[in-house]
């Protein structure tokens, strides 16, 4: 008979394989290239309420967001983090177009907004990605970062791409970053419009060191292409296409969704 004494060291056993099985699948990541938005003040909350896409009059430590104009093209795409202040983390190059988005609002608010350079990492656990405060030092590099985020269709835009793409261009979980419950905030009619009304009949394809003949076989079928980003050495094109053909099928596809 085995005694409930001789069963602890193997249920430790058990939770501590589990735990460090959990802990291995986890990709942590130096990230470089964030800045931080501080902004302050009683009414900070309501101002960011009425520019970002996601809820935050719920309680929350941190919330993804993105800040779009008034057309619904996307300005920045952010992670903000509720304490003494809001701290709005996005990509060096976007932040300025973000302060300059928020400046026209925020007259109207008691509140106050200060850009600063603040140290974050990023995680990825079963192709969940996440910005968290605070250097990590030996992690993966930001290249790795952006690679793995651009093929799941999560890709952090940069300044070139600021307020020139909606989020379905790019790709964006709309559950993650979307709220349709909540109340007006600046490009919500047009998002809204899109998600209820418009017919999906494209895809989103990632395609690596396409050469110029190959290129041309796509535009020949009249698909759009969203962007190019050269990550490591590779050229990246994400296109919008509404079908794969012979032709397109042969190409080196990265991704898609």
């Amino acid at each position: 008979m085995i005694s409930e004494v001789s069963l602890k060291p193997l249920l430790d056993l058990k939770c501590s394989f589990f735990m460090s099985s959990s802990l291995s699948m986890e990709k942590h990541y130096s990230l470089t290239n964030y800045s931080a938005l501080h902004v302050s003040g009683e009414r900070s909350v309501q101002f960011l309420q009425g520019q970002a896409t996601s809820n935050l009059l719920v309680d929350f430590k941190k919330k993804d967001t993105l800040f779009c104009d008034e057309k619904g093209f996307v300005i920045a795409k952010a992670t903000i983090f509720n304490g003494k202040d809001l701290i709005v983390i996005t990509k060096t190059s976007t932040i300025k177009f973000l302060q300059n988005h928020l400046e026209r609002f925020i007259r109207f608010y008691k509140c106050s907004m200060s850009v600063a350079e603040i140290g974050v990492h990023g995680i990825e656990s079963k192709g969940c990605f996440s910005i968290n405060l605070g250097e990590k030092i030996g992690g993966l590099p930001q290249e790795e970062w952006d690679l793995e985020k651009l093929l799941s269709f999560d890709y952090d835009i940069d300044g070139e791409d600021s307020a020139k793409l909606r989020y379905f261009e790019i790709g964006y979980d709309p559950k993650k970053y979307i709220s349709f419950d909540k109340g007006c905030y600046t490009g919500q009619e047009l998002i809204a419009r899109y998600n209820f009304l418009s017919k999906k009949n494209k895809s989103l394809y990632i395609f690596k060191d396409l050469q110029n003949e190959e290129i041309k076989k796509i535009r020949l079928d009249h698909e759009k292409i969203i962007f190019t980003k050269v990550i490591k050495g590779n050229t990246y094109s994400q296109y919008s296409i509404k079908k794969i053909g012979p032709d397109i099928k042969s190409l080196n596809l990265a991704a898609n969704q």
